[in-house]
């Protein structure tokens, strides 16, 4: 039993290989039926409508598309604000022209989006549903608590922020006069002080460590052309200020996430993940109400807000990242309490079963670099402090704070060649509220699939998409359907596509669920059955 047990193939594999016989069939379908094959109608790049390179759409006879490919435009893009721009040009052109059309009913394409900027993503969901208001998109995030957050927030940036002063009697006089004591060390000092900063500015690469270095440079030949050589107290002032003021943007573990929470300090929660208790972060908000009220207000100066009554929001699950998931996520979770406009996930691919072929699914909130450059910016400055304090109290407060942070905070692997990049943070519902599960628990079962596999599905190649929408936009019209206990009506699934390729099973429970074939066999099966026993009672009589 147990090498019986060994040589059987797993689920998965199973499924693979089921998959694979399955994608034969189809293929070999195909080229028996090319000429009614829905993917054999190409689709030109020029047929979509582009904003910029990320954003373009289509207007057909009864149904739009929506396409974008990414939320992570270049960094000047971001901080001109073009990307949100794009976006909205897009989305207003859009219901331009399917006004002009009469069209009503939209595919918003997601396939191959890597994610990108959150608040791009909340704002498409705003532009879906203008009626939306802050809170109904305002999910939570958290994240977990580790050892480094705690001696920061209650050891390192306390000191920083207040107790390197208070230890030197509220004001940076006697440390300048200690200073001039020895203008040797005073100039040793400070030249540790810069190729600190420097090798720190090569480690970090934030703008302001490389301002800070920049500054103690002129510090530095300030004071070596004073004869005798000294530092003034402002100039004393400047330095320890550039040197504390690093800390306040270097916080462990993507604390700066913070500055959301409207406190400067997160509070750890104690919470069970998968049967292990571990402490988490505060939950806070990374949509502002700010740059939602903007998406609003830019909403309203469309001349067509309300122009789409049904949408179909479309992708396979493949390279789908975060924000993409979180924008998913978001008008699914509203469409199921706000209806109007209705909604419907679908994809396509994967393993051949809709159970397992979810439109996005990522384990997390947003991703971030583990970047173990921003944990030692204040293991940096705390040597540079106590190079500057050595023998005095507030040397030994400085001693005393490094030993406990330094402890906390790993050695960058040998091998690593960047740092790599994960999930940093759960995310929970705005509809279900901060005390559910995370979302990335919640398995999000898409309304309808489609058992094909395209691959041509971008704006660079976009061979396979009018086959792969028209079959999308079987599914719009399913939410009609109201499937209770009683007479189910028949599958239309099996005339979607000469080639019998299109495989949509239904909704969910909450949704409306569609008979399959399978059903069919299943109950004729039964009746089959049934049938064979009446005979078998009736010879026995």
């Amino acid at each position: 039993e147990i090498q019986s047990s060994i040589d059987k193939p797993g689920k998965l594999y199973s499924q693979f290989e089921q998959a694979l016989t399955d994608l034969q069939i189809v293929a070999s379908s195909r080229k028996r039926k090319r000429q009614s094959d829905p993917f054999s109608r190409k689709l030109q790049t020029s047929d979509f409508t582009m904003v910029g390179d990320h954003v373009g759409f289509v207007v057909r006879d009864d149904y739009a598309v929506f396409k974008i490919d990414t939320f992570e435009w270049p960094d000047e893009d971001q901080m001109s604000g073009k990307d949100f721009e794009e976006i909205w040009q897009g989305w207003n052109d859009l219901t331009n022209s399917a006004a002009d059309a009469g069209v009503t009913r939209l595919i918003v394409d997601i396939i191959g989006n890597g994610g990108g900027n959150v608040d791009l993503g909340y704002a498409l969901a705003s532009f879906m549903y203008p009626d939306a208001q802050w809170a109904d998109f305002s999910n939570t995030y958290d994240m977990v608590y580790s050892e480094a957050m705690d001696v920061y927030w209650n050891e390192v940036q306390p000191f920083f922020t207040s107790g390197l002063s208070d230890a030197l009697g509220g004001t940076y006089s006697n440390a300048t006069m200690l200073a001039n004591e020895d203008p040797t060390m005073l100039v040793s000092k400070l030249n540790k002080t810069v190729g600190f900063l420097g090798a720190l500015a090569e480690v970090n690469g934030d703008s302001s460590v490389s301002s800070a270095y920049e500054t103690t440079k002129l510090i530095l030949m300030s004071v070596q052309l004073r004869d005798p050589v000294s530092i003034s107290v402002e100039e004393m002032t400047l330095l320890l200020n550039t040197i504390t003021g690093l800390a306040g943007g270097s916080s462990p573990g993507q604390l700066n996430y913070f500055t959301f929470t409207g406190s400067s300090v997160p509070v750890p929660v104690e919470l069970q993940r998968g049967g292990v208790t571990a402490n988490y972060t505060s939950q806070f908000v990374f949509l502002q109400p700010n740059a939602f009220e903007l998406s609003h207000i830019r909403n309203m100066e469309m001349e067509h807000p309300y122009q789409f009554n049904q949408y179909i929001v479309l992708a396979d699950g493949n390279l789908v990242g975060s924000t993409a998931n979180t924008f998913m996520t978001t008008v699914n979770e509203y469409s199921k309490s706000n209806p109007d406009p209705n909604l419907r996930l679908v994809s396509y691919g994967g393993s051949g079963k809709r159970e397992d072929s979810a439109v996005s699914q990522f384990s997390g909130g947003f991703v971030g670099f583990a970047d173990l450059s921003t944990l030692y910016v204040p293991d940096f400055l705390l040597i540079i402090l106590a190079s500057w304090f050595d023998g005095t109290p507030a040397g030994g407060k400085v001693d005393e704070i490094l030993a406990a942070y330094d402890t906390t905070i790993p050695n960058p692997s040998y091998y690593n060649f960047m740092a790599p990049r994960f999930p940093v943070s759960e995310i929970y519902s705005a509809k279900t509220g901060q005390n559910s599960i995370p979302l990335e628990y919640v398995d999000q079962v898409p309304d309808n699939y489609i058992r094909q596999w395209p691959t041509s599905t971008s704006f660079s190649s976009p061979a396979d998409l009018p086959g792969l929408y028209d079959l999308a936009a079987e599914s719009f019209d399913d939410q009609t359907m109201d499937i209770g206990e009683g007479e189910q009506p028949s599958d239309p699934a099996n005339k979607a596509s000469p080639s019998g390729s299109s495989d949509t099973p239904g909704a969910s429970p909450a949704s409306t669920a569609k008979p399959s074939s399978s059903t069919a066999i299943n109950n004729f099966s039964l009746l089959h059955v049934l049938l064979g026993g009446c005979v078998y009672l009736l010879a026995l009589l």
